[in-house]
């Protein structure tokens, strides 16, 4: 396991636990000790929410994931074509080629 690996797998622990707080004093009733009534679903929610984040960031904490797009240096095209230096305008100077 290496230390990118290591660093998610605590990261989305600590989002679960951190998720499982309002999610216990909800389901305890404990809440309305902490939160006016109208944010007791809003708690809820977010606790929820967080729960689901890191365990779906812990399933995937092995993944590899690629950068999205290709690396190679081929321009896509199979036509032959020159890539000399002479553009067809003028530079304002000679190129003396020996």
């Amino acid at each position: 396991m290496n230390k990118a690996t290591f660093n998610q797998i605590i990261s989305s622990l600590a989002t679960i636990s951190w998720g499982a707080v309002p999610v216990y004093l909800y389901t305890r009733g404990l809440i309305g000790e902490y939160l006016s009534e109208s944010f007791h679903l809003i708690a809820l929610s977010g606790g929820l929410a967080m729960i689901v984040l890191g365990l779906f960031n812990l399933l995937h904490a092995r993944r590899q994931v690629g950068c999205g797009h290709d690396h190679s240096h081929e321009h896509g095209h199979d036509h032959d074509h020159d890539h000399d230096h002479d553009h067809g305008h003028g530079h304002g100077h000679d190129h003396h080629e020996q």
